[in-house]
Protein backbone atom coordinates (compact mmCIF):
# COMPACT_ATOMS: atom_id res chain seq x y z
CA UNK A 1 0.00 0.00 0.00
CA UNK A 2 1.41 3.02 -1.20
CA UNK A 3 -1.15 5.60 -0.36
CA UNK A 4 -4.56 5.63 1.77
CA UNK A 5 -7.53 7.79 0.61
CA UNK A 6 -10.35 8.96 2.96
CA UNK A 7 -14.07 9.52 1.36
CA UNK A 8 -17.28 11.46 2.42
CA UNK A 9 -19.77 8.51 3.66
CA UNK A 10 -21.91 8.03 0.07
CA UNK A 11 -24.86 5.44 -0.48
CA UNK A 12 -22.83 5.48 -3.94
CA UNK A 13 -19.79 5.83 -5.22
CA UNK A 14 -17.37 7.60 -3.60
CA UNK A 15 -15.81 9.91 -5.76
CA UNK A 16 -14.39 13.08 -3.85
CA UNK A 17 -11.92 12.70 -1.03
CA UNK A 18 -10.99 13.97 1.93
CA UNK A 19 -7.48 13.33 2.79
CA UNK A 20 -4.66 11.00 1.15
CA UNK A 21 -2.02 9.87 3.25
CA UNK A 22 0.79 7.97 1.64
CA UNK A 23 3.86 5.84 2.87
CA UNK A 24 7.09 5.80 1.54
CA UNK A 25 9.27 2.20 1.99
CA UNK A 26 12.55 1.05 2.75
CA UNK A 27 14.88 0.14 -0.51
CA UNK A 28 16.76 -2.76 1.80
CA UNK A 29 13.61 -4.53 3.49
CA UNK A 30 10.17 -3.43 1.07
CA UNK A 31 7.80 -4.23 4.07
CA UNK A 32 8.90 -1.44 6.34
CA UNK A 33 7.63 1.92 6.52
CA UNK A 34 10.05 4.65 6.66
CA UNK A 35 7.71 7.91 6.24
CA UNK A 36 4.36 8.40 7.07
CA UNK A 37 2.81 11.40 5.27
CA UNK A 38 -0.46 12.53 6.54
CA UNK A 39 -2.35 15.71 6.05
CA UNK A 40 0.73 17.39 4.45
CA UNK A 41 3.30 16.11 7.67
CA UNK A 42 5.76 13.85 6.86
CA UNK A 43 6.18 11.69 9.89
CA UNK A 44 9.96 9.67 10.01
CA UNK A 45 9.16 6.16 11.59
CA UNK A 46 11.98 4.61 13.43
CA UNK A 47 12.39 0.67 13.98
CA UNK A 48 14.25 -1.56 15.78
CA UNK A 49 16.12 -4.90 14.27
CA UNK A 50 13.16 -7.31 14.35
CA UNK A 51 10.95 -4.46 12.96
CA UNK A 52 8.71 -3.24 15.87
CA UNK A 53 8.38 0.45 15.57
CA UNK A 54 10.41 2.26 18.13
CA UNK A 55 9.37 6.00 17.23
CA UNK A 56 6.69 7.56 15.67
CA UNK A 57 4.47 10.68 15.37
CA UNK A 58 6.10 11.87 18.73
CA UNK A 59 5.82 8.43 20.17
CA UNK A 60 8.45 5.82 21.46
CA UNK A 61 7.67 2.96 21.81
CA UNK A 62 9.83 0.40 23.80
CA UNK A 63 9.67 -3.32 23.30
CA UNK A 64 11.04 -6.69 25.24
CA UNK A 65 11.26 -10.19 24.70
CA UNK A 66 10.96 -10.33 20.39
CA UNK A 67 7.70 -8.29 19.66
CA UNK A 68 5.94 -7.61 22.68
CA UNK A 69 4.73 -3.86 23.81
CA UNK A 70 6.18 -2.54 26.96
CA UNK A 71 5.90 0.91 27.00
CA UNK A 72 4.10 3.91 24.86
CA UNK A 73 5.26 6.88 25.96
CA UNK A 74 3.61 10.43 24.46
CA UNK A 75 0.90 12.83 24.12
CA UNK A 76 0.88 13.18 28.28
CA UNK A 77 0.93 9.53 28.70
CA UNK A 78 2.69 6.60 29.49
CA UNK A 79 0.93 3.57 28.60
CA UNK A 80 2.76 0.38 30.63
CA UNK A 81 1.96 -3.34 29.15
CA UNK A 82 2.63 -6.24 31.63
CA UNK A 83 2.03 -10.03 30.31
CA UNK A 84 2.29 -13.73 31.90
CA UNK A 85 4.17 -16.52 31.89
CA UNK A 86 2.23 -17.26 28.67
CA UNK A 87 3.21 -13.99 26.81
CA UNK A 88 -0.57 -12.64 26.92
CA UNK A 89 -0.89 -9.18 27.59
CA UNK A 90 -2.90 -9.08 31.63
CA UNK A 91 -2.54 -5.51 32.26
CA UNK A 92 -2.48 -1.92 31.09
CA UNK A 93 -1.88 1.10 33.04
CA UNK A 94 -1.71 4.47 31.74
CA UNK A 95 0.12 7.60 33.81
CA UNK A 96 0.81 4.68 36.10
CA UNK A 97 -1.80 5.14 38.48
CA UNK A 98 -4.86 6.95 36.73
CA UNK A 99 -6.17 4.06 34.79
CA UNK A 100 -5.47 0.59 35.04
CA UNK A 101 -7.03 -2.35 32.60
CA UNK A 102 -6.72 -5.81 34.50
CA UNK A 103 -7.72 -8.71 31.97
CA UNK A 104 -8.88 -11.77 33.22
CA UNK A 105 -7.95 -15.03 31.93
CA UNK A 106 -9.74 -18.91 31.35
CA UNK A 107 -6.39 -20.68 30.03
CA UNK A 108 -4.97 -18.28 27.59
CA UNK A 109 -8.97 -16.94 26.86
CA UNK A 110 -9.64 -13.33 27.66
CA UNK A 111 -12.78 -13.67 29.31
CA UNK A 112 -13.19 -10.31 31.10
CA UNK A 113 -11.07 -7.00 30.97
CA UNK A 114 -11.78 -3.97 34.30
CA UNK A 115 -11.03 -0.40 33.44
CA UNK A 116 -12.35 1.72 37.05
CA UNK A 117 -16.09 0.90 37.55
CA UNK A 118 -16.39 -0.86 34.36
CA UNK A 119 -16.30 -5.09 33.25
CA UNK A 120 -16.10 -5.95 30.22
CA UNK A 121 -17.64 -9.69 29.35
CA UNK A 122 -16.01 -11.72 26.50
CA UNK A 123 -17.14 -14.58 25.00
CA UNK A 124 -16.42 -17.32 22.26
CA UNK A 125 -17.47 -18.95 19.82
CA UNK A 126 -17.04 -22.83 19.44
CA UNK A 127 -13.58 -22.51 17.50
CA UNK A 128 -12.67 -20.03 19.95
CA UNK A 129 -12.83 -16.87 18.07
CA UNK A 130 -13.97 -13.72 20.09
CA UNK A 131 -17.65 -13.89 19.20
CA UNK A 132 -18.97 -10.28 20.44
CA UNK A 133 -18.67 -8.46 23.63
CA UNK A 134 -20.74 -7.09 26.70
CA UNK A 135 -20.73 -4.46 29.07
CA UNK A 136 -21.85 -5.47 32.32
CA UNK A 137 -24.48 -3.08 34.09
Amino acid sequence: MTQRLTYTYTEGTPTIWLNQDSFVYDNDCQDKIVTFIGSGTNYAIASDQVGNITSFMGYTLTWFGGRKLKQHVGNSKTIIYEYNENDIRTSKSVNVVVVVTNFYLNNNNIVAQTTDSNTFYYSYDNVIQLDHNKKAI
